[in-house]
């Protein structure tokens, strides 16, 4: 074959009705096909970008009720409506963190494996975090992109061994992997990376079978949850593989 063996479909705006030409299948040699791993850096302004934070300590805290926990609006999942619904009926909560980035003056792609590497600390031996991230367009719209949940006991692997609560008070660096996407962020919109304690029914796809090691039900106690800068100056970042795509059929690699 005399093309590139890799065949994906770049996602971009898709309202109904309002289809981006951007959205196109697109070949590659090699997948990811990006040449370089791209951060953004959590700030506590709620800002998202690719500096990173100059202050020696910082961090942003919630409160998180399991017996409240945010809704479900698509996303990943097999049994219920999925897919980039619209994530503003979520509301503004407490146990809801945003970051997101300024309004994009450039077409920004990523095209390969998205994670959050985040420092994060608990008042409680065990508890949930979860990670999305969303494209926001220019009319407020919230498209979910992809969304994963990590259960800090299995911040270390699911064997036997790895299994371990959490000190309380001590942060941790627990990363989150998002899988693979590819998607063109558009000029006007905003990439937006959100935190929540746990949603809800969706967090039930991170439960683990009986009898799996350590299994147990999701922790039900309130808890106090905080996103920080740890004094080793380490960052919490949302990392991905970023080409650009200037305009349709022309691409920069970075």
């Amino acid at each position: 074959m005399d093309e590139p063996p890799v065949r994906i479909y770049i996602m971009a705006s898709a309202r109904k009705g309002e289809l981006s030409p951007k959205n196109r299948w697109v070949r590659f040699a090699n997948w990811p096909p990006a040449p370089q791993i791209v951060d953004y850096f959590l700030h506590e302004d709620g800002s998202l970008s690719r500096t990173a934070p100059t202050e020696a300590s910082a961090s942003r805290a919630y409160d998180f009720d399991p017996a409240n926990p945010a809704p479900t609006h698509g996303g990943s999942n097999l049994t219920f409506e999925k897919g980039p619904m619209d994530q503003r009926p979520i509301g503004e909560r407490q146990d809801y963190l945003r970051f997101q980035t300024a309004v994009l003056d450039r077409d920004v792609a990523i095209a390969g494996p998205v994670s959050l590497e985040l420092w994060a600390s608990t008042d409680g031996p065990d508890t949930d975090f979860m990670v999305k991230l969303v494209d926001i367009y220019p009319d407020g719209y919230e498209a979910i992109v992809l969304d994963s949940a990590l259960r800090t006991r299995y911040r270390q692997g699911r064997h036997r061994d790895d299994i371990a609560m959490m000190t309380p008070g001590a942060p941790e660096k627990l990363t989150l992997d998002l899988w693979d996407t590819a998607i063109t962020f558009e000029t006007g919109h905003r990439t937006r990376s959100t935190s929540p304690a746990r949603i809800h029914p969706a967090s039930t796809s991170i439960r683990t079978p009986a009898n799996c090691p350590g299994a147990a039900s999701p922790p039900a106690s309130p808890a106090t949850l905080s996103i920080s800068t740890p004094p080793t100056q380490a960052r919490s970042a949302c990392r991905s593989s970023i080409w650009r795509s200037e305009k349709l059929g022309t691409r920069t690699r970075r």
